[in-house]
């Protein structure tokens, strides 16, 4: 049996609820970033009226999502120009071999307080870096995920909610 799911279904079981079982139940801060990473991706694919197949838009998805559904701290880190882009550094390092590019340091909450480290901030250790914190990282995604649903339902995007997107066999 081959089972459909719509646009909805994957943003709330995927990527919030997925996500936030890894982080929370699972305690697997350095494998979150990876679907948070393509979670960011996929936002933006969710933006535009293109394919979600439209794969020669990655970058620019990635950056619009960043830009138009993450709070203004993240807007200098959507830029190539960035020395800390995030897309870049996070996203391409993370799919592609499973690590951060350089200057990108990876933690969880309680490392970060006894690092005396804060998300969106340079590491005062290592001033090159820019400290991501997973589970700051996943409420921003989460919150992106809310406010896209919202405006997908005003009818915002090309893209609706109840699109179908994925089909898996049962």
């Amino acid at each position: 049996m081959r089972n459909q799911y719509d646009l909805e279904w994957f943003i709330d079981t995927v990527i919030l609820e997925g996500i936030r079982r890894l982080i929370f139940d699972d305690k697997q801060y350095y494998l979150s970033f990876l679907p948070m990473a393509c979670g960011v991706q996929f936002l933006g694919a969710c933006l535009d009226s293109q394919p979600f197949t439209q794969y020669n838009l990655v970058r620019q998805r990635f950056e619009s999502a960043i830009v138009q559904l993450f709070p203004p701290e993240y807007h200098k880190y959507a830029t190539a120009e960035s020395k800390h882009d995030l897309y870049e550094k996070l996203f391409v390092g993370m799919t592609h071999g499973l690590r951060p590019g350089k200057g990108i340091d990876l933690t969880a909450a309680e490392e970060s307080r006894k690092e005396g480290t804060e998300h969106l901030e340079l590491h005062p250790d290592n001033p090159d870096d820019l400290v991501l914190v997973a589970e700051v990282l996943f409420a921003h995604l989460a919150n992106a995920c809310e406010y896209l649903k919202e405006n997908m339902r005003k009818g915002t995007y090309t893209k609706q909610l109840t699109d179908p997107y994925l089909s898996i066999d049962e």
